[in-house]
C-alpha cells in the first residue's frame, strides 16, 4: 500500500521497476504512464496529497517440462571380422545443466568422448556413460567397440539416448566382402546405397 502525505507542500512521484520473475496487480489511483523510454514496463503515479494506491504481488508457479532436447542422433556402425566400430553423435540442447547417461551395449571397450569437438577424460561404468550438460546447445560424439563382428545374420546396436528424440538414423558401413540379401527395419523402412565402380585406361 502506497499513500501520499496530506501536506499540500510535498509532490511525489512513484515509479514501480518490477522484476521480470513477478506479476503485479494494481488498484488504486490510476497509472499516469506504463513504458519508460526503452519501452521496458514501468508504471508511474504522481499522487494528490492523501491517494492511495495498492500493489499486489505474486510469482508465477514455474511449468513443468523437460530441459532437455535431443535434434538428432546418428548411429554409425562399421562392422568387421571380430569386433564392431561405433560412433553416436547427439545433438543436445539444454536449459539446466547436469548429467546425463547413455546406456551402450553390453561389453562394448569406449574409445573416446568429444563434446562440441573437445575430448572429454570421461569412463564407462557398467556400460553406462554419464555426459556432463551445459545450459546451451552442443554436439557429443561418443567413440566405442563392440566385440562382435559381421555374421550371417547382423543387428544394429541396442543404445539408449536417455531421452526421446527426433531425426534418429543408424548408418550401417557393410564389409566389402559381403552382399546384402535382406534388410528389415522399423515403420519406416530402411535403405541400400552402393554404387559400382568402373576404370578407364588411356
Amino acid at each position: 500500500m502506497l499513500k501520499a502525505p496530506t501536506a499540500t507542500n510535498q509532490i511525489q512521484v512513484w515509479r514501480l521497476n518490477l522484476g521480470p520473475q513477478w506479476h503485479a496487480t494494481l488498484a488504486g489511483i490510476p497509472v499516469i504512464h506504463h513504458q519508460d523510454n526503452e519501452q521496458r514496463w514501468f508504471p508511474e503515479w504522481r499522487p494528490w496529497p492523501g491517494e492511495e494506491a495498492s500493489l499486489a504481488l505474486t510469482r508465477p508457479a514455474g511449468v513443468e517440462g523437460q530441459t532437455l532436447t535431443l535434434d538428432r542422433s546418428l548411429l554409425h556402425l562399421r562392422p568387421g571380422i571380430r569386433a564392431t566400430d561405433a560412433r553416436l553423435t547427439l545433438s543436445l540442447r539444454s536449459s539446466r545443466g547436469g548429467q546425463h547417461s547413455v546406456v551402450l551395449p553390453e561389453g562394448s571397450a569406449l574409445q573416446s568422448v568429444a563434446i562440441d569437438s573437445v575430448t572429454q577424460p570421461i569412463r564407462l561404468e557398467e556400460a553406462i556413460l554419464k555426459l556432463p550438460i551445459r545450459p546451451r546447445k552442443q554436439e557429443i560424439v561418443v567413440d566405442w567397440r563392440e566385440p562382435r563382428g559381421m555374421s550371417t545374420s547382423f543387428h544394429s546396436s541396442s543404445v539408449d539416448a536417455g531421452l526421446p528424440g527426433v531425426n534418429g538414423t543408424v548408418h550401417i558401413v557393410m564389409p566389402r566382402d559381403r552382399w546384402t540379401l535382406f534388410l528389415g527395419g522399423p515403420r519406416i523402412r530402411p535403405a541400400i546405397l552402393f554404387w559400382g565402380s568402373s576404370s578407364r585406361s588411356v
